[in-house]
């Protein structure tokens, strides 16, 4: 376990940390600890990155800051893992991934049950740096807010711009869950492994 988080709502307990991945063809990171190495979050036995996360439940989300370095960190229960451990994932702010991410929490958020479970899927595009993307799904049906993606569509290339918007997003969503966002959060991961930025 990487971390032990202070939160608003419920006592300090711990989170799989795993990071998004800079380079293809990994997917995330795992963080077992602030004095080891991060290695690959893939299948021991045939090394295939896992990509998929089902049955999620929201917990929280919160945008870590250091110097030029934005990182949103998105709290979560899993039922692959164990009733006293919550996951974390983490990624670079201005980031496709972080979007998509923040698109499918605010359509969760909207749909009245921000509690209710969905699954995560990640992919990484085909063209230039491969970025990584998300989506969520209740079943088939696809979750995305299409406010927040109007206003990243308009903020596009405008760095500056997309960061107001995302800082909007995460309070936002903040203020939806009420009592389930993350207070504060210590960093264990290195700027040079995660995907920081896709501008």
């Amino acid at each position: 376990m990487a971390k032990r988080v202070a939160r608003t709502a419920e006592p300090t307990r711990n989170y799989k940390m795993l990071g998004t991945a800079q380079k293809a063809p990994l997917f995330y990171l795992d963080y077992q600890g602030p004095d080891q190495d991060p290695v690959p979050f893939a299948d021991p036995d045939t090394g295939e990155n896992y990509t998929r996360f089902d049955g999620l439940r929201f917990e929280g989300v919160g945008i870590y800051e250091e110097g030029d370095h934005l990182k949103l960190n998105a709290f979560f229960s899993d039922p692959a893992l164990d009733d006293d451990e919550g996951l974390m994932l983490t990624g670079g702010l201005v980031t496709y991934w972080s979007q998509g991410l923040l698109c499918g929490l605010l359509a969760l958020a909207d749909s009245g049950d921000i509690e209710a479970e969905f699954d995560l899927d990640t992919w990484r595009g085909t063209r230039g740096r491969q970025p990584l993307f998300v989506n969520l799904y209740q079943g088939r049906r696809k979750l995305k807010q299409q406010a927040l993606y109007n206003a990243l569509e308009m903020a596009k290339g405008d760095k500056a711009a997309t960061i107001e918007v995302l800082r909007g997003a995460v309070k936002e969503l903040q203020l939806k869950a009420d009592g389930v966002q993350v207070a504060q959060v210590a960093d264990v991961t290195d700027a040079d492994d995660f995907d920081g930025s896709d501008f």
